[in-house]
């Protein structure tokens, strides 16, 4: 007579009932770990590897930061995109100075790279923007060059921000223009906080290439400095200082110091 599986009773012989439950079983615990093997590797897979620090970057920001001009100089990178990124920073070092030769000299050098590398590649978003701040810097020293070098930055950053909208470089660049124009020319500290804000990322200085991170905070404290929100800006200060210890920018800042264009009376921007 018949038993039922229950009772460990089928045809008479329970021990192959306790072997095909046996079976049963491993065959379900085997497809359990198997499943779970498989979420942890998709889960591991999930997590990108932290980026390598870019030593070339990592060299260009530090002196920068430090305002070790002969040593920014003396630095000798071979990626065209860290040779353009070194004369933009020298030319921004220079300028506070009244040191326009050695400022011209820098962008006219840098501006040379953006466009062989250009040629090479139309579409390398950082190249185009340090083009646009480059082209940018050349109009603080001649204003009347506006009609070439503004105008091809505006069709760069356009081009970078279509390839990339959420480039911090980009963002820095729109951002830091809303706080120094003027508001008749679409100048506004309110909306350069906007823009500023969400290219903040928590990564280490020049992680992957990417830099450009202290210098969005520092134009945050700068904005909400001139919307006279003390506590707001001593937070993008204290944060800027915090990924860069002692940065000399950062302090010039702080003391409320802008740089030397931004001292002429039609050069401020609007709230």
């Amino acid at each position: 007579m018949r038993g039922t599986v229950e009772n460990l009773v089928f045809d008479q012989r329970p021990w192959k009932v306790r072997l095909r439950r046996g079976q049963k079983v491993r065959r379900r615990l085997s497809a359990l770990l198997a499943a779970s093997s498989l979420w942890a590797c998709s889960a591991l897979a999930a997590e990108p590897p932290q980026p390598a620090t870019d030593a070339s970057c990592l060299a260009i920001e530090q002196a920068f930061a430090d305002n070790r001009i002969s040593e920014l100089a003396a630095l000798k990178p071979q990626e065209p995109r860290w040779q353009a990124q070194q004369s933009f920073r020298l030319a921004s070092a220079y300028i506070p100075q009244d040191r326009k030769d050695e400022a011209l000299q820098a962008i006219r050098r840098g501006l040379k790279v953006v466009a062989r590398g250009l040629r090479d590649d139309p579409d390398d978003v950082e190249l185009l923007l340090l083009g646009t701040m480059l082209d940018g810097e050349y109009l603080l020293i001649n204003r009347w060059r506006f009609l070439h070098n503004g105008l091809r930055g505006l069709r760069r950053i356009a081009r970078a921000e279509k390839l990339a909208p959420d480039n911090p470089r980009a963002r820095l660049i729109r951002g830091s223009a809303k706080v120094v124009l003027p508001g008749i020319f679409g100048g506004s500290a309110t909306e350069a906080l906007a823009i500023l804000q969400p290219g903040v990322r928590d990564t280490e200085l020049c992680a992957g290439g990417d830099w450009g991170q202290v210098d969005l905070l520092n134009w945050l404290g700068r904005a909400a400095s001139a919307l006279d929100d003390s506590e707001q800006a001593r937070h993008y200060f204290e944060q800027a200082l915090a990924r860069s210890p002692g940065n000399h920018w950062v302090r010039l800042a702080i003391a409320g110091e802008g740089y030397r264009w931004e001292e002429e009376p039609d050069a401020q921007g609007s709230r």
